[in-house]
C-alpha cells in the first residue's frame, strides 16, 4: 500500500507502523479502528512477539538482565528510532517516536488499549485460518444456525 495508488483505505490491518515512516514515498497513515458499535475503537485482536527465558537457560541472571534492558523505556524508544515497533505505553506517548511514525502511535492508542490478546494455545492459528476461510465463503443469506455449527466445529478442533 505504501507504493501503490489503487488502495486508499483499509480499515482493519495489523499495525505495521514502519510503513508510516517518512522515508516511504507514500507513507501510510493509521487511525482508530472504525468498529460498528460503541466503543467504536474496540474489538480488534492484538498479536505481536514476546521475549522470554527458557527453563533450560544456562545463565538466567544475564538473561534476566537482558530482558529487563530490552523492555526498558530507554531501549524501547531506541528501538523505535531504528525501525522497530516499541511495546511500552511510555514509548507510544513519546513525541519523537510519534513524529517518526506519522503520529501512528497516538492515533491507534485507544484501539490498542481496547484490543484483546490473540490466544496462544496450540492449534489456534489453524483455527483462525479455518474461521477466516469460512467467513470469506459465507453468503449474506446463509442460515445462522448452520454457520454457528460450523464455527463451533472449527473452534472445538473437530
Amino acid at each position: 500500500m505504501a507504493t501503490r495508488n489503487d488502495i486508499v483505505y483499509c480499515p482493519a490491518v495489523y499495525a505495521y507502523l514502519t510503513y508510516a515512516e517518512a522515508d516511504h514515498a507514500k507513507p501510510l497513515r493509521f487511525g482508530a479502528f472504525p468498529g460498528p458499535t460503541a466503543p467504536h475503537h474496540a474489538g480488534t485482536v492484538l498479536g505481536g512477539t514476546g521475549l522470554a527465558m527458557t527453563r533450560s537457560c544456562s545463565n538466567p541472571d544475564s538473561a534476566a538482565a537482558f530482558l529487563a534492558f530490552a523492555g526498558s523505556d530507554e531501549c524501547q524508544r531506541l528501538f523505535a528510532r531504528h525501525h522497530g515497533q516499541p511495546a511500552r505505553k511510555e514509548s507510544w506517548s513519546d513525541d519523537q517516536t510519534n513524529l517518526h511514525f506519522g503520529e501512528a502511535f497516538r492515533a491507534t492508542r485507544d484501539t490498542m488499549d481496547a484490543a484483546w490478546m490473540r490466544p496462544r494455545f496450540k492449534g489456534y492459528i489453524r483455527r483462525q485460518h479455518a474461521l477466516g476461510t469460512l467467513f470469506e465463503a459465507t453468503e449474506a443469506d446463509v442460515a445462522i444456525d448452520g454457520l454457528m455449527r460450523d464455527i463451533e466445529r472449527i473452534w472445538s478442533g473437530r
